[in-house]
């Protein structure tokens, strides 16, 4: 395996990015970005194309293009480039001191497309020791923060519609008593909003 990882990296140094069609089409990449080019943008994306940004939420191709979404690591003299050949998958890493982003692109008949982006943002360590905190930590429910960005006003109603209602079933349950609902909650020891605190404050006794 070393052996191999070694060949790969011998046969990426030896090369330039003239003679390489995967960097040659990264580079023409982060150029029709620094550009605003979306026509070229949207010619090198494949129809597969995801996105994660550092909040690792991830994008379809059509919704990263709505959004926006700009390369995390820009194209300096200093960013560092590594190249990870796999035949027709080639993976090429940017980094610029702490932001990395992983870019893989994927060989089509019509030639090297992007097929994911990954990207992440280092953050210094926070000194000190580990502690068990001496107060009570809240529950994220996943009816209220979900790992995704509406991007237009309809979206936005519609994702706050489906929580409304996944919050109005639990709090009816409670409303009315029910015995699961109840010692399902009690078991979480995490209400999730006021209505549910009162609700529970004024439930019935299970016993």
């Amino acid at each position: 395996m070393c052996a191999i990882t070694a060949g790969l990296l011998v046969t990426q140094t030896s090369r330039s990015a003239t003679d390489d069609p995967a960097l040659q089409a990264d580079r023409a990449l982060q150029t029709a970005y620094a550009k605003g080019d979306t026509a070229t943008v949207k010619k090198l994306l494949d129809d597969e194309f995801r996105w994660i940004d550092t909040d690792g939420i991830m994008y379809e191709g059509a919704d990263a293009l709505r959004a926006n979404l700009k390369p995390l690591v820009p194209m300096t003299a200093d960013t560092k480039i590594t190249e990870h050949q796999y035949g027709k998958v080639v993976w090429i890493q940017h980094n610029l001191e702490h932001e990395f982003a992983a870019y893989f692109w994927v060989q089509r008949p019509q030639g090297w497309r992007l097929l994911h982006v990954n990207e992440i943002e280092a953050h210094p360590a926070v000194s000190g020791e580990n502690s068990r905190p001496t107060f009570t930590i809240p529950c994220i429910n996943p009816c209220k923060q979900l790992p995704w960005k509406p991007l237009s006003a309809s979206e936005k109603a519609a994702i706050e519609g489906w929580q409304d209602r996944e919050s109005g079933t639990g709090r009816r349950l409670l409303q009315a008593g029910s015995r699961p609902a109840l010692k399902l909650y009690d078991a979480l020891d995490c209400p999730c909003d006021t209505t549910t605190v009162r609700l529970l404050e004024n439930r019935r006794p299970l016993h």
